[in-house]
């Protein structure tokens, strides 16, 4: 009996953090099984969820099944007032390749839908394109500090919130924010630009770090294409706590090259919109002590873990950090 309570003791210590991917379609992309593989290899213990449509999940490969994720399909997931409104009223675009805009921002939907259903909290949503280089356990006091009752996102100027790495401490900010997009949609828009509005609707949503104070110290943060970051403060929020930084997408950009999708995809990229330069940084992979590749940032003589990469060019497998 005793064994039997430790061991229900150690596995609730474990599970207190999920990590959750989402894809709506009738396939599953070809490059998540790293991102799912990646996630867990830094996350042995957390839970990992992957929603997704039922058709899509119907044969999974042995690659994503060896990761262990918690599979939920679309369909299982009871649709509540928030997310009808969005599928009645939203003007989000459906053609272009196949839905993508309208998909991107219906995840949230689900996302909720399934952190409501399962009473999660301390929930950590990756786009299917993002390799995680963290131990979330380790991080959790610091978001649990700083982020209760919000989610924390990674922007990349004041009016873009690129979603590839998001922290969901409850259901009660993702419930204002599913709230927020349905009526917002009704006029059309994105999911990036969804999220950096819904900033302005009482303090449900903050700033991750993603840049070192040093930097915007030492330059103006303003993209090539005019985007501004006017409060430097909130693009390097907390970092003093995290000692560390996440990527919205600039960095997976300038290391890997855009989706080829976009255009040429070549390293070096600069994202037009992001208010820092990734090439007045210098980049290092380091093993850490179980001998995993991670990345670091290099900014004069301050080093800075990266936690996340946000892989465009959706060429993953370069980025693992195992053998």
């Amino acid at each position: 009996m005793i064994r039997f309570l430790l061991l229900l003791l150690i596995t609730d210590l474990y599970a207190a953090a999920s990590i959750v991917f989402v894809h709506i379609g009738p396939q599953l992309p070809s490059y998540l099984p790293i991102a799912l593989k990646q996630a867990r290899l830094f996350n042995p213990h957390s839970d990992l969820y992957l929603i997704a449509n039922e058709r899509a999940l119907a044969n999974l490969s042995k690659e994503i099944k060896e990761s262990r994720p918690l599979c939920i399909s679309c369909e299982s997931l009871p649709k509540g007032p928030f997310h009808k409104k969005f599928a009645k009223k939203s003007k989000l675009d459906k053609t272009f390749r196949k839905g993508f805009w309208t998909f991107t921002t219906e995840r949230f939907f689900y996302l909720a839908e399934l952190i409501e259903k399962r009473k999660l909290t301390d929930v950590f949503h990756l786009e299917n394109d993002v390799m995680l280089y963290a131990d979330l356990e380790e991080l959790l006091p610091i978001f649990k500090e700083h982020y209760s009752n919000k989610i924390g996102a990674t922007f990349d100027n004041d009016e873009r919130c690129i979603p590839g790495f998001l922290y969901i401490s409850n259901y009660a900010p993702i419930e204002r924010l599913i709230d927020f997009i349905a009526q917002k949609a009704q006029s059309g828009g994105s999911d990036m630009e969804f999220l950096a509005q819904f900033k302005d609707q009482g303090g449900w949503i903050d700033n991750l770090p993603v840049l070192m104070p040093q930097y915007a110290n030492d330059h103006e943060l303003i993209s090539s294409f005019g985007c501004r970051g006017t409060r430097p403060d909130h693009f390097h929020r907390h970092f003093d706590q995290f000692s560390s930084i996440f990527d919205a997408a600039a960095l997976g950009q300038f290391l890997g090259g855009i989706d080829p999708d976009n255009g040429r995809s070549i390293p070096g990229f600069i994202n037009e919109r992001c208010i820092f330069n990734p090439s007045h940084f210098a980049f290092e992979w380091r093993k850490d002590e179980q001998g995993r590749r991670v990345p670091f940032a290099i900014y004069g003589k301050l080093v800075s873990k990266i936690n996340n990469l946000h892989i465009h060019s959706k060429d993953l497998k370069k980025f693992y950090s195992g053998k």
